[in-house]
């Protein structure tokens, strides 16, 4: 299962007698999953469409480490990871390390991101794969929200935004050149913009 972003930039040119531009940072992107890099043969395969596409990231989908779990579709092994990490490294792709489901970090239980304990715990997970897999260039936090969009509360989504800014923090600390990316879709979630319940948003304070 992959599913793509692109993000063009531009290059800088001289109109008009004006000076250039810098050029802006271009991204080309995909999202990969173990069913994408569990074999030999099927990292090769992998890797050869990849390249054809002229992609230069990959977020590649991290297998549980240090306890925490969220879901690992078609099962990701640490081998596997580390082969297809190495191999996207040799062709000079950048590779951020993809945890989904931080909601449910720890043995399918829901996080509660208003907590120190687990804001520490949700920053020591990006640790943990950043440790055990030095070779990332990040670490992409995927769908960190709760669950039940209908028990948001201004709490709960000051919990998500200092999640993202406290492991952000960290790791900005404890390895230098790593980069932290998130998708947090709490103000986009249905019953917040009222698309849900009869058209009653979830509530009315400012979300992230």
């Amino acid at each position: 299962m992959a599913a793509s972003l692109f993000l063009a930039g531009t290059t800088g040119c001289v109109t008009g007698g004006r000076p250039a531009r810098p050029p802006r940072a271009e991204v080309r992107a995909v999202w990969l999953n173990p069913w994408a890099f569990n074999s030999p043969e099927i990292r090769a395969a992998t890797l050869a469409k990849v390249r054809r596409a002229h992609l230069n990231t990959v977020f590649l989908q991290t297998p549980s480490v240090a306890g925490n779990y969220g879901i690992e579709w078609g099962g990701a092994s640490p081998e596997n990871y580390t082969a297809f990490l190495k191999d996207l490294k040799a062709a000079g792709i950048t590779v951020h390390g993809w945890i989904i489901n931080r909601e449910r970090r720890g043995q399918g239980t829901q996080a509660d991101f208003t907590s120190e304990i687990e804001r520490n715990a949700q920053r020591d997970w990006a640790l943990a794969v950043l440790a055990a897999w030095p070779a990332l260039d990040g670490i992409h936090f995927d769908y960190i929200r709760y669950g039940d969009w209908a028990s948001h509360d201004t709490a709960k989504a000051a919990g998500v935004t200092e999640t993202v800014a406290s492991s952000a923090e960290a790791i900005r600390a404890k390895c230098p050149g790593k980069n932290l990316t998130a998708a947090v879709f709490t103000a986009a979630s249905p019953s917040y913009m009222g698309h849900a319940g009869g058209g009653k948003r979830a509530w009315e304070d400012p979300a992230p």
